[in-house]
């Protein structure tokens, strides 16, 4: 897709109110098409897709809270506010448009601090691998477990993720979601272990997840800190 199409896709998103049907539509498919351009293309052509939206006429400001975030500079009281990580194995893109105050709270920045050290901990311990087969530690093997769930789902839904890592696999992930208070991902886990190959029921579960995401990274760590503090 030509760099124009974020642009066009940015601009539609804009004229819409933030929260309504069609404006979650117009997120999707930004995040979309920053998750194929990070597969496909690397960290580098995604952020140049990002930046190309000031050649089409809007302003962005880099937020230091991740290594790839960007504020849209729009009248307030809307927001619109969008990163992705830059792991070769594991991308995450996110997009939040809304009514409200900016990024910057200390809850955000703490967050924030948490899922880089999350992100940095996933890759470091070679994703993809089976936590079991390489030994992992307890927490190793739950970081695992909760990364490479969300990245599965969220690049191709929660057929993709059971059709790659298998029922067994799902399962020890139920119980690590389970441990660290990921209520509604656990619910649309199980729900999606239950419906096996049927592929609507699956579509609803990713549906869910892309609509109502949980911090799976802060959670995860916040689990480990209460963990080292037992």
């Amino acid at each position: 897709m030509e760099r124009l199409g974020l642009t066009v896709l940015v601009d539609r998103l804009l004229a819409l109110s933030p929260g309504c049907p069609e404006a979650k539509q117009q997120q999707h498919a930004i995040e979309h098409l920053l998750m194929d351009t990070l597969r496909f293309e690397g960290c580098g052509a995604a952020e140049a897709l990002v930046e190309s939206l000031v050649t089409h006429g809007h302003g962005l400001e880099r937020l230091a809270a991740l290594p790839y975030m960007w504020r849209v500079l729009i009248p307030p009281p809307r927001v619109l506010e969008l990163w992705f990580t830059g792991a070769e194995a594991m991308a995450v893109v996110g997009l939040s448009y809304r009514e409200g105050a900016p990024w910057g709270t200390r809850a955000q920045k703490r967050a924030a601090k948490l899922q880089a050290a999350f992100y940095a901990r996933y890759e470091g311990l070679g994703p993809g691998e089976d936590p079991r087969a390489t030994a992992l530690a307890p927490d190793d093997r739950l970081i695992v477990l909760v990364g490479e769930l969300e990245a599965d789902v969220n690049n191709g839904g929660f057929g993709q993720y059971l059709g790659n890592k298998g029922v067994e696999r799902a399962r020890e992930a139920l119980a690590a979601l389970g441990a660290i208070g990921a209520k509604r991902t656990a619910r649309w886990l199980s729900l999606a272990l239950d419906a096996g190959k049927d592929s609507a029921d699956l579509e609803r579960m990713d549906e869910q997840f892309c609509a109502k995401p949980e911090d799976l990274a802060s959670l995860a760590m916040r689990y480990l800190e209460r963990r080292g503090r037992a």
